[in-house]
């Protein structure tokens, strides 16, 4: 699911759902095309002014996407890359939940290799939390 605010109308947002069936690279592709087609493209959804993005996915103790807790690697892979495409600049950031580190989550999700692979920072926002306080 995207949900993002339109830089026109900061009180609206978009919000576009795609249901899955097929887990094959080229379904999840294919899906996040028709779901970012539905919302307008990411032109709609990013003002125009924007340098940076956060992707924020959800990454639950480290569980894989078939749990249904977890996002699925490839749609945060597929994702970055059509935004740096855009000419933006990406930072994935997440902060694991119920006690887990976010390092293992990051790991064990594969999420940690694809922003070592694609050279986009991975920020830990629990750890970047107790470096405030």
């Amino acid at each position: 699911m995207i949900k993002a605010n339109r830089s026109k109308d900061a009180a609206k947002s978009v919000v576009s759902i795609r249901k899955v069936k097929n887990t094959s690279n080229k379904s999840i592709e294919k899906e996040l095309d028709e779901l970012l087609t539905n919302i307008g493209g990411l032109a709609q959804i990013i003002p125009s002014n924007a340098n940076y993005v956060l992707i924020k996915p959800i990454i639950m103790m480290g569980c894989s996407w078939e749990t249904d807790i977890t996002v699925h690697p490839l749609l945060i892979e597929l994702l970055i890359k059509k935004l740096k495409k855009t000419g933006l600049e990406v930072t994935v950031g997440e902060g694991a939940g119920w006690g887990c580190k976010s390092d293992d989550s990051f790991k064990a999700t594969g999420i940690q290799e694809i922003c070592n692979t694609l050279k986009v920072p991975l920020v830990d926002f629990k750890w970047k939390i107790r470096e405030i306080h």
